[in-house]
């Protein structure tokens, strides 16, 4: 299993849009979850669209 490696997230619910537009920057880590199971530590490099309204 990588030991590292990068992803691509997405925000699947607009209504945390305003939430997570406060919170994200680069820089900010934490974690990758299976319920409250903590199963990997991430770390935000790049935001490329949270501050932009999606399409509908």
């Amino acid at each position: 299993m990588p030991q590292n490696g990068l992803a691509d997230m997405f925000i699947l619910n607009n209504a945390l849009r305003e939430f997570h537009s406060q919170h994200i920057k680069p820089g900010v880590r934490g974690y990758f979850r299976e319920g409250s199971r903590k199963i990997g530590v991430c770390e935000i490099i790049e935001i490329i669209a949270l501050y932009q309204n999606p399409k509908s």
